[in-house]
């Protein structure tokens, strides 16, 4: 269904955020496409017993307009991808990114035998353009979309426009999902909009502490060692991977986590090991790294081994030929903005 090709991560390589555009997306209204968001219909009488028992959150608690974030676990308990699951009077909607898309549907498309189920993929009948900032909602309102959702996790569909709002780059932050051909990106930058980059909404990514597929979260890491506790509900049954975290979450198997880091002078590579001053070995890694103009220094996200989480842990990021002083910080960098 999905190629899985693409990397947002690889295709910001290529681009130079800049303190401009993420001041956008913090203060104004920034807008742009973000084609890496695949969507797939859910259809069939089965469908709520069947994602129950592929996915980690409890669809059963979604009323129509209502979305949520969970995650497709592999049976070891790893991140296999993230996704949001929409639901409408009809069926539901998993938005996915393009990173992680082809081993999530693929994965769920092997366990539809006997259900009255189908996925579709409606990624091509659609385009998506995102706008963040506080300066948002009036400029979709000035064009023209007066019935907008008025929280996070909530979507509105007007015939074949959706337009959803989920706020977790801790801006406010919607998504227009439009008709293939439509062009929301040229009607929200004539209302108002300023045109951003990939780049920069990712360096607001990492100043927000987000984890994202391709990055942080891939089937290495366990759910909870990327902080992935309001995308799951344990209680609800079982699913696959189920097990696994549960075990970890009540007998203490994580042994690593997700932390914020402050680094001195220089952007580390991604990847690059984290080492405890006079340790004897690497404890953890740089999985982003960025340039934050609101802070004025470099900043990232990674994981460590618990011993070493505490904020304010010394450390060194060795990558390459590259030695460069880190410190453990609390995520988010910058705090969440509440409209």
């Amino acid at each position: 269904m999905f190629s899985g090709t693409g990397d947002l991560m690889t295709v910001h390589k290529a681009l130079i955020p800049t303190a401009a555009g993420v001041l956008t997306i913090r203060t104004q209204a920034a807008v742009l496409p973000r084609q890496e968001v695949l969507s797939v219909r859910v259809e069939g009488s089965d469908r709520k017993r069947f994602l129950n028992g592929m996915l980690a959150n409890d669809v059963a608690h979604l009323t129509p307009g209502q979305m949520q974030h969970s995650f497709k676990a592999s049976a070891k308990g790893r991140v296999e991808g993230t996704l949001r699951i929409r639901c409408t009077d009809d069926d539901y909607i998993l938005d996915l990114w393009e990173v992680s898309a082809a081993k999530v549907v693929g994965e769920l498309a092997k366990f539809v035998v006997m259900d009255d189920v189908q996925l579709v993929d409606i990624s091509s009948e659609r385009v998506v353009v995102a706008i963040y900032g506080p300066e948002a909602i009036s400029v979709l309102s000035r064009a023209g979309l007066s019935n907008l959702p008025n929280a996070s996790l909530r979507f509105v569909e007007n015939g074949d426009l959706s337009v959803l709002r989920d706020d977790a780059l801790g801006v406010e932050g919607y998504e227009v999902h439009g008709p293939s051909g439509s062009s929301w990106m040229e009607v929200l930058k004539a209302a108002g909009a300023q045109e951003v980059q990939a780049a920069e909404l990712d360096v607001v990514r990492v100043e927000s502490g987000c984890p994202i597929d391709g990055a942080e979260l891939n089937e290495e890491v366990m759910p909870l060692e990327a902080g992935l506790s309001h995308a799951m509900d344990l209680s609800k049954g079982c699913f696959i991977g189920q097990e696994v975290i549960a075990r970890a979450t009540h007998r203490g198997g994580v042994k690593r986590c997700l932390v914020g880091l402050c680094f001195e002078g220089e952007i580390p590579e991604r990847g690059a090991e984290l080492w405890p001053i006079g340790s004897d070995r690497a404890r953890g890694w740089v999985s982003s790294a960025v340039y934050s103009p609101t802070l004025d220094r470099p900043i990232g996200l990674g994981f460590v081994h618990v011993d070493f989480e505490a904020v304010g842990t010394k450390l060194e990021a060795r990558g390459g030929s590259q030695t460069i002083a880190a410190e453990v910080a609390s995520i988010p960098h910058v705090p969440l903005r509440t409209p």
